[in-house]
């Protein structure tokens, strides 16, 4: 099990084309609204789908670091609460 409170601290101008694997942790996500988020993310041209991953509890995807308040923006504006944002050490 992945410690969660390990999280890299990220510093937007140390390099800032290098994407980071952010997890967005949305609580209890239902299969049927796996769609309707992969929809809203599709929507970002600052992210391809294949940098997201499922979880039942929110998703994973690869972004850099100025693209991480937009996504915030669209998936709250989607209806999806947002409990925790974080980079893990061993990712």
């Amino acid at each position: 099990m992945n410690d969660v409170l390990l999280i890299h601290r990220i510093i937007p101008k140390e390099n800032p084309e290098k994407k980071h694997p952010m997890t967005f942790i949305t609580g209890e996500m239902e299969e049927t609204r796996w769609n309707d988020l992969l929809d809203l993310l599709s929507r970002l041209e600052s992210l391809s789908l294949s940098d997201v991953i499922l979880k039942y509890n929110g998703f994973t995807v690869e972004l850099k670091t100025e693209d991480i308040p937009e996504l915030l923006k669209q998936v709250l504006i989607g209806g999806y609460p947002i409990y925790e944002v974080y980079e893990l050490y061993d990712q």
